[in-house]
């Protein structure tokens, strides 16, 4: 049986990575440790694994649960919904917010 994976470029995964590695819960620290090979190669789509892609979505959905700051909010609920559309078969063409726009406390 093959792994699904998914098309995405490092950039778009770094963005997610760094959110998931400033968040004090565990999970997400933990999603942001699987996520790290794949950040490593800017500006280059590398093949996800689906898995990884769905566990940082659900980390992700952590994090925006425990969210306090409204704009942050925007920011998190966006790049889950990014991560919410991915499937394996997709090309993910598709743009995230701008970088700048992960917001920092």
């Amino acid at each position: 049986m093959t792994e699904l994976v998914v098309k995405m470029t490092a950039d778009q995964l770094a963005q997610v990575f760094l959110v998931l590695r400033r968040s004090a819960c565990g999970e997400a620290q933990a999603a942001a440790g699987m996520l790290v090979p794949f950040t490593e190669k800017p500006g280059q789509r590398v093949s996800v694994p689906y898995v990884t892609v769905n566990r940082a979505e659900r980390a992700l959905r952590g994090v925006l649960e425990r969210e306090t700051r409204d704009g942050y909010r925007v920011t998190l609920s966006q790049l889950t919904g990014y991560l919410a559309g991915v499937r394996p078969e997709e090309q993910c063409d598709r743009d995230l917010p701008v970088a700048g726009t992960v917001g920092h406390p």
